[in-house]
């Protein structure tokens, strides 16, 4: 019989796999659908936690997880984007072996600090690697990739990887935190896609440094 210290394992593999794979990828569907899978996983740890402690809002969390961010985002991201006529296609800022390089760091930082984090942690420094690495990975991803798509994107990697913190240091944040984060998020991916069509319109391109010329 398959353990649930195995399960939390292998869902919090799945779940840095699935945001590192996405991390590699051009185009905005298949980064979205990757994003919406490593959610999935994402959502089945917090499951897991839940169940290993008998808490019935640790659920609640999983679900809104595994429906909102892995389902509801990666589809209104989607809509938003063929509905300004976005490309789909979206540029790299580094050359690809330099984004595996700097992932590669992000993972070995991350490593070294989950074996040296002074507080104990109950769900052990796997998972809290884990959690780190997407720290990590969402700020690499939001210096790797400047359109307005990529850089929410890296928006919610990050905060993933403090859900997946607050799972395995806390037991989980209260659901009204995370309810609010993800809607500030949400509402920030807005924010930001509408001027990125002001932007596109007026200078052709979707480049988040063309905000650096925008002055009094």
């Amino acid at each position: 019989m398959i353990s649930l210290e195995a399960l939390n394992l292998f869902s919090a593999g799945a779940l840095l796999f699935f945001s590192i794979f996405l991390m590699t990828k051009p185009r905005l569907p298949a980064m979205l659908r990757h994003f919406g899978v490593s959610c999935v996983f994402l959502g089945a740890l917090l499951g897991l936690g839940a169940l290993d402690r008998g808490e019935w809002h640790g659920w609640l969390l999983a679900a809104w997880t595994v429906l909102f961010k892995g389902l509801l985002i990666p589809i209104v991201l989607l809509s938003l984007a063929r509905n300004t006529r976005a490309s789909m296609q979206l540029r790299f800022n580094t050359r690809p072996a330099m984004t595996y390089l700097l992932i590669a760091l992000a993972l070995l930082v991350s490593a070294f600090t989950a074996a040296r984090f002074p507080v104990e942690i109950s769900g052990g420094s796997a998972l809290l690697f884990v959690s780190l690495a997407l720290v990590f990975l969402g700020l690499v991803f939001l210096i790797t990739r400047h359109d307005f798509f990529s850089q929410i994107i890296g928006f919610l990697i990050l905060e993933n990887g403090i859900t997946g913190f607050g799972a395995v240091a806390v037991g989980g944040l209260p659901l009204i935190v995370e309810m609010g984060i993800s809607f500030t998020v949400i509402l920030g991916a807005l924010l930001m896609v509408l001027i990125g069509k002001e932007i596109r319109t007026v200078y052709a391109t979707e480049d988040t440094d063309r905000l650096r010329e925008l002055i009094e």
